[in-house]
């Protein structure tokens, strides 16, 4: 019976799940509404997240392929949920968290929406601001520059996918490379 109810609730899910068949795969039906459950219970439960658990469920989504992405009805609005939350956490992330949640954000390909981008120039320009006053650390410096780079893979993919905004020349990249003395 339960798995008559979730056949019968997502008719979009039933077509998709159809077409997977058709193409070779061998998905339970029912994972679909799992999924949308699992997003919906980490929605609920968003708001009281650490720093932490944020970056991780960040990368969790982002490992999930992106056929299962464009499948699951709850996905795309739990990320941008989460890059709401990452703009409100900004100065509390380490330079690590950081890295790992652009990373994260840079990795959800053809999925570049409005919230996001706004997140990854928030995120971007928090990256700068830490290298005027960061430390000598070699290691978030090394960080900083891993933020840089996914801000670019991230506007890559999205100037690819359409306009891209005009930006100046990134004072991250100036920064780092005065630090280490080569260009990045």
């Amino acid at each position: 019976r339960s798995s008559e109810g979730g056949a019968g609730e997502g008719e979009a899910g039933d077509g998709e799940a159809g077409e997977g068949a058709g193409s070779g795969s061998r998905e339970p039906a029912s994972y679909l509404p799992l999924l949308d459950s699992v997003h919906a219970d980490i929605e609920l439960k968003l708001a009281s997240f650490s720093a932490q658990e944020l970056v991780d469920t960040a990368s969790s989504l982002a490992q999930l392929e992106d056929r299962l992405f464009l499948r699951s009805s709850r996905q795309m609005a739990l990320v941008e949920r989460i890059a709401e939350a990452a703009v409100t956490w900004k100065a509390k992330l380490s330079s690590w968290q950081l890295a790992t949640l652009m990373r994260a954000f840079a990795t959800f390909r053809h999925h570049q929406a409005e919230g996001i981008t706004l997140a990854m120039r928030a995120l971007s320009e928090e990256n700068a601001s830490r290298l005027k006053e960061l430390s000598t650390k070699r290691e978030d410096i090394y960080w900083a520059g891993q933020c840089q780079r996914w801000h670019e893979v991230y506007m890559e993919r999205l100037e690819a996918n359409g306009p891209k905004p005009a930006e100046a020349h990134h004072p991250a990249r100036r920064l780092i490379s005065n630090f280490f003395k080569f260009d990045v």
